[in-house]
């Protein structure tokens, strides 16, 4: 009993050494309490990895140590710590954050940067304090519809961005053939070809390009949003409008050697520039001249013509005479008003060249007169031309005696007398009252007569 006693009492001693020097093995070890800015970066002490902080480091021997904080997206930071037999110390880390390089650039220059909806300055610019993360980046500048892109920085490694901004609107580039047309946009001004009109909201819209002496272009234009349109209008010329007038009338009028009528002529249509004009006229001298047209214009050019040639005025005993020149028709005599029409009016031939011309005088039962006339520039020729009457009997009267005259009717008055040339300068008048008929000859009995 008693030696189990000693036994027991053997053990509780020996337990109590035990414990009181591990206290005191305890009490001599070195302790490091490590926080860490931010927290939760893993720590390392002498290359062992530790629990994140803050934690503390203990069963340390007296010396040198070096305690490490690593955490993603920050910088590592390491401290070497000298602690002495049993010292207790207590360390704070701060770790920095890895930042990202980013240039933005923009087109249009000097558009508005923001990071995730914070403002961060205008383009081109360098942001260089963005830790490393996922941010959306929005460039917007008035004007432009704005973009928004994903940044993504995953390290320290330089990044460029170059955002291109599309207007919120349209643009126009506008040129003309010819150049300097007046432009309407929606009935507003802005200006003269070549021009370029922005900020055009999206739509349609109505373009006009205006140029004196020019027809108006005219287009409806669908614009979007962005869309920036060149276009070139070739305008069309008004045509110009030639009338051609010649004293005298009915000259024959010739543009560029092409016959286009007698006078007066227009000539519509004609493309602006210079034209060749002739006008010719029997009778008168051949007139030509260069004629210049602008656009848009109406224009009447006279011509006066003159004359290389005479007139000439003809009276015919009797009247009636059908009379030629030169084989070509130039008229008929005409009676005297009031009068018989053995005195003709004079008839005028104008336009006759200076020089001898035949002249040719026909009546039916006259014989035919053939005489010459000379004409002189600018002067009238006066001719009296009496005709040979033939003797071709053309009636027969019959009286109530049963006489038979024929002859040639000359006369018939009011009270139905008739007077007859029944010979060559031989007349008959017959009185009314003893006409029993009157009877015109035929053709061929007249003609075997007057044979």
């Amino acid at each position: 009993m008693r030696f189990g006693k000693y036994i027991l009492n053997v053990v509780i001693m020996s337990f109590a050494v035990a414990v009181v020097m591990a206290s005191d093995d305890q009490e001599k070890g070195c302790q490091i309490r490590v926080v860490t800015d931010p927290p939760e970066a893993v720590v390392y002490c002498d290359g062992i990895m530790k629990d994140p902080a803050p934690i503390i480091i203990s069963d340390l021997k007296a010396g040198d140590h070096l305690v490490t904080a690593v955490k993603q997206g920050y910088k590592e930071v390491r401290r070497s710590i000298s602690l002495l037999e049993g010292q207790k110390t207590a360390v704070e880390l701060k770790l920095e954050p890895i930042v990202g390089l980013v240039l933005v650039y923009s087109s249009p220059s000097g558009s508005d940067v923001q990071i995730d909806g914070a403002d961060r300055g205008k383009t081109p610019l360098l942001i260089h304090n963005l830790p490393l993360g996922k941010y959306r980046l929005k460039v917007s500048s008035q004007g432009y519809a704005p973009k928004e892109v994903d940044l993504v920085i995953k390290d320290r490694t330089p990044m460029k961005m170059d955002i291109n901004l599309f207007s919120d609107s349209a643009m126009l580039e506008l040129s003309s053939q010819p150049q300097g047309a007046d432009v309407t946009l929606n009935g507003i001004a802005k200006g003269k070809t070549p021009c370029v009109i922005d900020r055009i909201p999206a739509g349609n819209c109505q373009l006009e390009m205006v140029l004196d002496g020019y027809a108006p272009y005219k287009q409806v234009l669908s614009l979007q949003a962005g869309q920036r349109e060149k276009m070139t209008a070739v305008l069309k010329v008004i045509p110009s409008e030639l009338t051609v007038v010649t004293i005298p009338a009915k000259a024959r009028v010739y543009v560029e050697n092409q016959f286009r009528g007698e006078s007066p002529v227009t000539l519509p249509n004609l493309t602006p520039g210079e034209y060749r004009i002739r006008a010719e006229l029997i009778g008168c001298e051949p007139l030509a001249r260069t004629v210049k047209l602008e656009k848009n214009q109406k224009l009447v050019e006279e011509f006066r013509l003159m004359r290389d040639c005479g007139i000439l005025e003809l009276t015919t005993e009797p009247a009636g005479v059908k009379v030629l020149v030169d084989g070509k028709d130039s008229g008929v005599t005409v009676a005297k008003a009031n009068e018989t029409d053995r005195v003709s009016e004079p008839l005028t031939i104008d336009f006759l060249s200076a020089g001898p011309h035949q002249v040719q005088l026909v009546k039916k039962g006259y014989f035919d007169a053939s005489v010459e006339v000379t004409i002189e520039k600018e002067k009238t020729a006066v001719r009296h031309q009496q005709m040979k009457q033939r003797f071709i009997p053309d009636c027969e009267v019959r009286t109530i005696t049963d006489e038979v005259f024929k002859g040639v009717l000359t006369d018939v008055d009011a009270q139905g007398n008739v007077k007859l040339e029944i010979r060559p300068g031989i007349f008959k008048s017959i009185p009314a009252k003893d006409v029993k008929m009157r009877l015109p000859l035929r053709a061929e009995k007249t003609a075997t007569q007057g044979q």
